[in-house]
């Protein structure tokens, strides 16, 4: 399964908001030994550049083991990840908490305030 979405980004130089097409997929793999992987390529989110991160895969999971015990609590058990810094990669035995893992990516994609505040609720801002 594939998804695209559309979301709102700031562009600084009109000083407000502007829709702007924000390229997002994932991948949804179910594989013979019963897991599930949750893959996606971080978009370029002007969030993390203002928290002084990359907005690599590493840091999708840095934010995500931050917020998801506070947000989706069940989401993490019985999740690894094997992220880079140009992918993010989550495997599960539970497809509903990957599902409930991507509908946050998604939120957070759409709406860069509640990314940057997450960033902030995280520790993660530099």
């Amino acid at each position: 399964m594939t998804r695209r979405i559309r979301g709102r980004r700031s562009d600084r130089s009109q000083g407000g908001l502007k829709p702007m097409s924000i390229e997002f997929e994932y991948d949804w793999s179910e594989h013979d030994d019963g897991t599930i992987s949750l893959v996606f390529s971080p978009p370029d989110l002007q969030a993390f550049k203002d928290a002084g991160l990359e907005g690599s895969g590493h840091d999708w999971e840095d934010l995500l083991e931050a917020v998801l015990p506070r947000l989706a609590p069940d989401t993490l058990v019985g999740t690894t990840f094997d992220c880079e810094a140009d992918l993010f990669a989550a495997v599960n035995r539970n497809p509903f908490a990957l599902q409930e893992m991507a509908s946050v990516v998604e939120s957070l994609v759409e709406d860069e305030a509640a990314l940057r505040s997450l960033l902030r609720h995280a520790g993660l801002v530099r």
